[in-house]
Formats: C-alpha cells, sequence, structure tokens
C-alpha cells in the first residue's frame, strides 16, 4: 500500500510540473510591484495553477505576492494594469498576451 501511495504521488509531481508554464514580458519603465521596485527589463513569470512566480533576467525568484485569475477575454498582446497612485508607477496586474491568464499581484 504504501509503494502505491508513493508512485501516486511522483505521478502527481510530475503532472503538476507537466502543467506549469512560463512567460514572458518586458517592462519598459520602472515600476512598483508590492513593495519591490523592478527595473526596465525582460522578466518571467511561472505559472501554476493559481500561484505565480515572478523572475528576473537571471532567474532569481522576486519577493512577490502574486494570484492567477482568468481575463474575461483571450487578448493579443500582453497587457498591463496599474494603480492611479502618483510617483512610481505601481503595476497590479499583467494579462498574458495570447492567453486568457491574469497575474494580480498584491
Amino acid at each position: 500500500m504504501n509503494t502505491f501511495i508513493r508512485i501516486l504521488a511522483v505521478g502527481l509531481l510530475v503532472c503538476s510540473l507537466a502543467f506549469a508554464q512560463t512567460y514572458k514580458f518586458q517592462i519598459t519603465e520602472k515600476v512598483q510591484v508590492g513593495q519591490t521596485e523592478l527595473k526596465p527589463g525582460s522578466y518571467t513569470v511561472d505559472v501554476d495553477g493559481t500561484k505565480a512566480v515572478l523572475k528576473d533576467k537571471k532567474g532569481k525568484a522576486i519577493d512577490v505576492k502574486a494570484t492567477v485569475a482568468q481575463a474575461p477575454t483571450k487578448v493579443n498582446v500582453t497587457t498591463f494594469g496599474f494603480s492611479p497612485d502618483p510617483g512610481t508607477p505601481k503595476l497590479t496586474s499583467v494579462i498574458l498576451g495570447g492567453t486568457t491568464i491574469r497575474i494580480v499581484f498584491e
């Protein structure tokens, strides 16, 4: 019985890794995400179910809480959502181009 449970757990882990996807996007100006300031450049986001991990161009994870939601419609290009706060723009969401995936930053 224990062997069956271990095999099942490994199988579920492999399936969950197979469904995780990575998306790339560019930021052209300095923005605030949560308490973190992002400089212009390339970033990736790993999406796995309802979780998202933002990474810089070197692959270093950026400490920002993010969740995944569905956008109402599929978009052709990556779309950014910003809060109207004065000063450095605050990035609140990203809808990934070619998908209905919406990353919401807390």
